[in-house]
């Protein structure tokens, strides 16, 4: 039985973003092995932490949603806390029932032409009805 989750983890913001990107690797590796699915990877970049962890002011952030069963959780956990690169992670269990919809990428609308105002009709005069 898959459920879904949120994964947030800070990786050390002096290694680039090639230490994030092989450590999202290896956790959607976790999840694709066990029969789970990513739905959602972004790397936020990075940002100011609120305070000082391990020396660092600032850390790069990587956000993942995915569904997997809850033994996977142990082991992207684990590879976590191995991961020396990797300052602070949070997993959280979302109810599907208040999830909020995955974002689509926004699909471009035509633009509507404007009518040049010699060419619109004269609206109604103002001062109430007309008696004619």
């Amino acid at each position: 039985m898959s459920r879904l989750y949120e994964l947030i983890f800070i990786v050390k913001p002096d290694l680039g973003e090639e230490v994030g990107k092989a450590a999202t690797e290896k956790l959607t590796g976790v999840v694709e092995e066990s029969k789970g699915e990513v739905v959602t990877v972004e790397e936020w970049g990075k940002r100011k932490l609120a305070y000082p962890i391990e020396k660092c002011n600032e850390g790069n952030y990587v956000y993942l949603r995915f569904t997997a069963p809850p033994t996977a959780i142990n082991e992207m956990e684990r590879q976590l806390k191995l991961n020396e690169q990797v300052i602070r992670y949070l997993t959280v269990k979302i109810d599907p029932a208040k999830a909020a919809p995955v974002e689509e990428e926004p699909v471009e609308e035509e633009p509507v032409e404007e009518t040049p105002e010699s060419e619109q009709e004269p609206l109604a005069e103002e001062g109430g009805a007309s008696n004619e």
